[in-house]
């Protein structure tokens, strides 16, 4: 069994439509597909529909941006229902916030001298808009040669337009992935900037706040960096979950392929585990 427990669709910022994916899904042999987007669920039930044609169980997901005061960690929610209470009470007021960031990164754009139109970027998204959309309209206007490079200079993580997203504090986040009957998965850890000894304090909180797993498993990351993820995960006793964090064809650059989140033996384990927390 080929299991994808983080994946993206056009209801956020991934390039596939949730058929799409559910498509490329069969075409990779993944029989277990979370639909995890980002602050939204728009997508699950397109997505669960063309998971019952196809043979696909998909289960209902969302990829949270949690405001901390070095900027901003994604959780993940996995969930049994497609849009689960109370989280559906909060959802329209988290997308707002997303939609509020995102139109303040245009705005700090025009202020660096790069400007594109906000009504650009809400063109090029099919649902949700997100940082992918803004630097396609960076290429688009001449101001960068892909998104690699709108990323890398403009918009990424701690480059000169970015800002952080969420409306959400790290306990309430987890909060509310749990009271609407979740399990709470911190999402690519290895990719928050932080030393050894700063994740490993950050985890010993967030498993106190009831933080099920960390996603330890990843199709970009080494075998080194992933045991070294599984260790971490052992000590504060969560679950070493994985996934692929699949926005499209263009991840497979990155080694993010879909169904491909490290070693299958080494990981099956932690993701039934937590499919068994949503059941």
């Amino acid at each position: 069994m080929v299991l994808e427990l983080h994946s993206h669709s056009t209801a956020s910022d991934g390039t596939l439509s949730p058929t799409a994916l559910v498509a490329r899904a069969v075409e990779a042999g993944v029989s277990v597909l979370a639909l995890t987007d980002h602050d939204t669920v728009g997508g699950v039930a397109e997505a669960t529909a063309a998971g019952a044609i196809a043979g696909v169980r998909v289960v209902a997901g969302i990829e949270l941006s949690v405001l901390v005061q070095r900027g901003t960690f994604h959780l993940l929610g996995h969930f049994a229902e497609p849009c689960p209470r109370p989280l559906a009470a909060r959802l329209e007021e988290i997308a707002a916030g997303r939609d509020r960031r995102n139109q303040r990164i245009v705005e700090r754009l025009g202020a660096l001298g790069v400007p594109v139109a906000w009504e650009d970027v809400v063109a090029r998204a099919s649902g949700r808009v997100g940082r992918p959309h803004i630097a396609d309209a960076l290429v688009a206007a001449g101001h960068c040669v892909d998104r690699a490079d709108a990323f890398d200079r403009l918009i990424g993580d701690h480059a000169a337009a970015y800002l952080p997203a969420g409306v959400l504090e790290p306990a309430e986040a987890i909060s509310l992935v749990k009271a609407s009957g979740g399990a709470a998965t911190l999402a690519h850890p290895g990719t928050l900037g932080l030393s050894a000894d700063a994740l490993d304090a950050a985890l010993g909180e967030l498993a106190g706040l009831g933080l099920d797993a960390i996603e330890a498993h990843r199709g970009d990351a080494t075998a080194d960096e992933q045991a070294w993820l599984v260790g971490l995960a052992a000590r504060h006793g969560l679950l070493a979950s994985g996934g692929s964090d699949y926005h499209g064809p263009e991840s497979e650059q990155w080694g993010r392929h879909l169904g491909s989140s490290g070693d299958p033996g080494a990981e099956e384990a932690a993701l039934r585990a937590v499919l068994e927390r949503v059941g």
